[in-house]
């Protein structure tokens, strides 16, 4: 196994949030290893009884001391500004940005939706791995579909009118999932959770615009647990800092009244979120939506999908064009049709047939919302359809738009079996 198949391997999610999207905001998986700064226990138990607007606009408690160093508006999810989980994700990111794989603080800082990012290139992991070292943090192999693995996801802590989706978990008891919570009066919550074990890496962050135009108190939930809550005009915001990990749950959405967000408090255990016990994540798992029926493990779908989005974000044709399985019917937008045989036959039409579809493709490699039917993978509605061939390899069979222009084979030779290994 070449270096780059075992950092494909081991960090094998896909950038596009791992089926997690925290939909309109801003976020990333993030571990979370809240330091705590020490102050006493005794003091801590008093401002929490008397927390005053005083203590509020010093923000003790609130978004402010969440928010991730030299990053502006962007929130840590996994520790508070002080803590190594936080100080550490502050220098990734700004080691991404310098490398030209992200954005810069100045420029807003984070993509719109939450995700784990993808690791896939030796320079990545080795600085990765230097800046947990220096921390003192592990870092994630990787964070598995909870589906896969039956009973490592205990959802007790969720209430009767609470539901839990797409659930992604790491091996220390790290994870993430959406959520719907029913409210009295019949409308439903759509919420975002994530809950990070200190002392690990977590790459999570939450764009919540300028903190000082949310309303922030302490509420006591009714499980006992005091927990903060923020609200701003375009979501909610509910903060638990437990003993061993902290959960951060995002609520996005316009108008949310305060009873609301403290329904959707009270509906959340909190006590039994810790202490966490790491999961037994060992063997292949279940089989999940992505390999029943298609011979396809969800692990080596991600993969391809990261590498092809990789590519397509260097607009590396050539090596693009090789992932497409030959021969294949090609439709222009103009409504011209010709058959393709090898990789050079359709890098020759790409700027008619395929250059105008590349940003579908991208967003449904980032949307990471896969399905399976008929032997195939598909994403994007149907619009792109991957399949593992005869030669063991996974490719791209269909790419097409609602008129009609694309990429489709012309006959599926595609072949039952286990997933290959990631190509070097």
């Amino acid at each position: 196994m070449t270096n780059k198949e075992f950092y494909q391997e081991t960090f094998s999610q896909l950038r596009s949030s791992c089926d997690i999207r925290w939909e309109d905001m801003e976020m990333r998986t993030s571990k979370r290893h809240i330091s705590r700064h020490l102050v006493t226990l005794a003091a801590v138990i008093a401002l929490m009884a008397v927390l005053s607007a005083a203590a509020v606009a010093a923000d003790l408690f609130g978004l402010r001391r969440m928010l991730l160093p030299q990053w502006g508006q962007t929130l840590s999810l996994s520790g508070y500004a002080e803590s190594p989980e936080s100080r550490a994700l502050a220098q990734w990111r700004t080691w991404l940005a310098e490398q030209g794989l992200g954005a810069a603080a100045e420029d807003g800082g984070t993509d719109p939706w939450f995700q784990i990012d993808q690791i896939y290139t030796p320079e990545m992991e080795e600085a990765l791995t230097e800046i947990a070292e220096k921390y003192g943090l592990t870092l994630h192999p990787a964070a598995v579909d909870a589906a896969a693995f039956p009973g490592v996801f205990d959802e007790t802590f969720l209430g009767e009118n609470n539901r839990a989706y797409h659930v992604r978990i790491c091996e220390d008891g790290t994870f993430f999932f959406d959520g719907e919570y029913d409210l009295s009066g019949g409308e439903t919550l759509s919420y975002q959770f994530i809950r990070c074990v200190r002392g690990s890496f977590t790459d999570g962050l939450l764009e919540v615009g300028d903190v000082s135009r949310y309303q922030e108190w302490t509420y006591e939930t009714a499980c006992g647990r005091t927990v903060t809550a923020a609200l701003a005009e375009d979501r909610g915001v509910l903060i638990a800092d437990l003993e061993d990990c902290l959960v951060t749950v995002n609520v996005p959405r316009a108008e949310l009244e305060r009873q609301d967000l403290e329904a959707l408090a009270d509906s959340i255990d909190f006590g039994r979120l810790t202490p966490v016990t790491a999961p037994d994540l060992s063997g292949r798992g279940a089989d999940t939506q992505l390999n029943t029926g298609s011979g396809l493990e969800t692990g080596a779908i991600r993969t391809f999908a990261a590498e092809l989005l990789d590519l397509l974000e260097r607009d590396d044709r050539a090596a693009v064009a090789e992932r497409f399985s030959y021969p294949c019917t090609v439709t222009t937008a103009e409504g011209e049709t010709f058959q393709a045989d090898t990789a050079q036959e359709l890098l020759d039409h790409w700027d008619e047939a395929v250059a105008p579809m590349t940003g579908t493709l991208s967003e449904a490699l980032m949307g990471g919302d896969f399905f399976s039917h008929d032997g195939l993978v598909g994403t994007a509605d149907g619009a792109v359809w991957f399949g593992l061939t005869g030669d063991g390899q996974i490719r791209i069979f269909t790419l097409q738009t609602p008129e009609g222009a694309g990429v489709r084979p012309v006959s599926l030779g595609i072949s039952a079996g286990p997933s290959p290994a990631p190509e070097a």
